[in-house]
């Protein structure tokens, strides 16, 4: 059920916006959608709940922001270019963009699935944006596809194939740290990453080990 919007009477102070954003997630991560409401977001974040109404309308507002938010290390990967990347960065570059977009986003969506109103509306917020595992998949596909032309990998490699795999990795690590309090069991995206570079065919390996969330 949405909240309802209480009347305007001027400005709240502009910030907090950020503090707002995180607590929601951190809430969400904590307790699921069940019991999540814009009083305990605001406590959290040591706003009004106003500030709240003021700035994201209600609560789809606020954990569609909190969505959108997550997109911008995806976004600003795509608004560089990948032809901007070294080759052998490119894959290590878009795994680690794909887990960070996916430790943000897979909280909001899975208590969406408790709330048929949110629900719906993240799905017609995606569909709208045209968003889901797809994009991953094309944006992998394509760059693995412009390697195959070059020659830097498998002539006869199933692209569109590894792309998947690639993102479905991403996914499940990310789920794991959500659902278990055992975020260190699987492979790091480091030695991942590599070994789907080495199974393509690819000579360079990406460079150093990066701290895993």
């Amino acid at each position: 059920m949405t909240t309802s919007i209480p009347p305007r009477r001027g400005r709240p102070p502009s910030g907090g916006r950020e503090a707002i954003l995180t607590a929601t997630l951190q809430l969400l991560r904590e307790q699921g959608v069940a019991r999540f409401t814009t009083r305990e977001v605001a406590a959290r974040a040591h706003v009004s709940e106003a500030s709240i109404f003021y700035h994201y309308g209600d609560r789809v507002g606020l954990l569609q922001a909190v969505f959108a938010e997550g997109l911008r290390p995806l976004e600003a990967l795509n608004n560089r270019g990948l032809d901007t990347v070294d080759p052998g960065d490119v894959l290590d570059r878009v795994a680690h963009a794909l887990e960070h977009f996916l430790d943000q986003t897979l909280p909001i969506i899975m208590a969406a699935q408790a709330d048929v109103e949110l629900r719906d509306s993240m799905a017609a917020y995606m569909t709208e944006h045209d968003l889901g595992p797809h994009r991953g998949v094309r944006v992998v596909g394509d760059f693995l596809a412009a390697e195959q032309r070059a020659g830097r990998i498998a002539a006869d490699a199933d692209v569109e194939a590894a792309a998947l795999m690639l993102v479905s990795t991403c996914f499940l690590r990310s789920s794991q740290r959500l659902i278990t309090p055992h975020g260190d069991v699987l492979p790091s995206l480091d030695r991942a990453v590599a070994e789907f570079a080495r199974m393509l065919g690819r000579t360079e390996r990406p460079r150093g080990e990066r701290d895993d969330r």
